[in-house]
This record gives structure tokens, sequence and C-alpha cells, in this order.
């Protein structure tokens, strides 16, 4: 027999089980839980610095560990626990001290760590799609939507790029010092958006310093980085020809 022994720890519920059994001896067992403490349901709600949900997150709850994406916690007992959300690429999230002392949704903002540079993005004037290169490789998009970039067109010393039909605006920052994506973000925020750059561009080698932008494309926000930039009316030793301007981009 059980005795108080068994439960040193306390009693939080005690579960019946009743099997029925009719006149024709057909059988069915029912289960029913009685709470004996009062427990409550802690749901946490995961989002990223730009309000979108983040799915797949791990969740530690006291000593316990939800699988990835599930962020409800039944059955939680009265009392202080610390918690931890964590996803990779984001910065993970820890609480040393919350009191669960009724039915309670937590909200977790999800930093996300700022990706490597991207592959670099080719873009040519639409007058020269048809033969531009950059290095002997062939450039045939005016116009990039990843990074919400397209080329305008050409002044003396300059090449003007225009946002798409897909970017909000440009804003231009100092360099790219930036460690996540909310830094990113609120760069864009706290800066003045434009619909067009002006960038440096030569014929040859580029002998100017990288530029920087935010742009803001489809809601998202992109750290771009202005590698490259020529006019060449006529093919160059180096494979580069027509007019062209490069990036890459961090997420």
């Amino acid at each position: 027999a059980l005795d108080a022994e068994d439960f040193s720890n306390g009693v939080t519920k005690v579960i019946y089980e009743f099997t029925i059994i009719d006149k024709d001896l057909n059988e069915k067992t029912e289960e029913y839980t009685i709470f004996v403490d009062e427990v409550y349901t802690v749901t946490f709600v995961v989002t990223d610095g730009a309000g979108n949900e983040v799915e797949d997150a791990i969740i530690t709850l006291g000593e316990v560990e939800n699988e990835a994406n599930d962020y409800v916690f039944a059955y939680v007992k009265p009392e202080t626990y610390s918690y931890k959300v964590e996803k990779a690429g984001y910065q993970t999230v820890e609480v040393e001290e919350v009191e669960i002392d009724r039915d309670m949704e937590i909200e977790v903002v999800l930093i996300k760590d700022l990706s490597d540079y991207s592959e670099k993005i080719m873009i040519a004037h639409s007058t020269t799609t048809g033969y531009a290169a950059y290095h002997g490789t062939s450039v045939t998009q005016s116009e990039s939507t990843i990074i919400g970039v397209k080329y305008h067109s050409n002044t003396d010393n300059e090449i003007k790029i225009a946002v798409t039909s897909n970017c909000e605006g440009f804003v231009k920052v100092e360099n790219d010092e930036f460690d996540t994506k909310q830094a990113v973000i609120d760069a864009y925020d706290n800066g003045a958006a434009v619909e067009s750059l002006l960038l440096p561009r030569d014929y040859n080698a580029k002998a100017y310093a990288p530029v920087y932008f935010v742009a803001k494309v489809d809601g998202d926000y992109k750290l771009v980085k202005y590698v490259d930039g020529f006019v060449n009316p006529t093919p160059q030793e180096n494979g580069n020809k027509g007019n062209v301007v490069v990036f890459q981009y961090k997420n």
C-alpha cells in the first residue's frame, strides 16, 4: 500500500482509472485526473525585432525543456522559475526569476544575429544588359529585388541607383559595424530614408571606399555594401564591360 513516505515531495495530481463493463461484457476504460495543487498554463509568444513570429525556438522553463516550436507549458506549479529561449541564428534570451502565480503569457523578443556577407549581386544599366560583364561574368539584370536596388543612370563621376518597386527606401550608414539585425533596423528607423543614392564609379579598378546603406525590402531590412561600379564603353582587359554596379548584403 502507498503511504506518505512514498510522496515526500508532495502530491500534485491523482489519476483514477475506471473500467465499465456492460451486460454484453463490452469493456470501456476512462481515465480521470484530479489536481491536488493549483497549477497553471504558461504560454510563450516568441517574435523577432520586427514583430514577426519566430518558429522552432527551444524553450526551457525551470528544469523542463520543450521540443522545438512547443511554446506551451501545462500543469506548472506556482513558484518562481527561470527560463531560456534559444534558436540558431538568434541571441539566446535568459531570465533568472519569473513568478508563476496564474495562467500567463510571456512575450519574448529574439534578436537575430547578422549573417555573413552574401555572394556578389551584379546589376547593369538597362541599355547594357545585352553585353555587360563583371570580370568576365555576364550581367543581365538591371535591378535586384533581393536588395531593392536598380541601376538608374550615370552622372559625370557617379552612378545613380534607385529603389525597386518592393523597396521603401535607403538609409546611408557610415560602416558595417553591426552585430545584430536589430541594430540594422534601428539604423534605418533612426535615419532619413531616400529613394536614390549616388555612388562613385570609375573606368577600371576601384579607387574609392565602400558605401554602406540599409535597404527596407518587402518589409525586411538588408545591410548593403557597394563593392564596385564602373562605366566602360569598351571591354577592359580584366573582363569588365558595360555599365555595372556590384553589391553584397547582410541579413
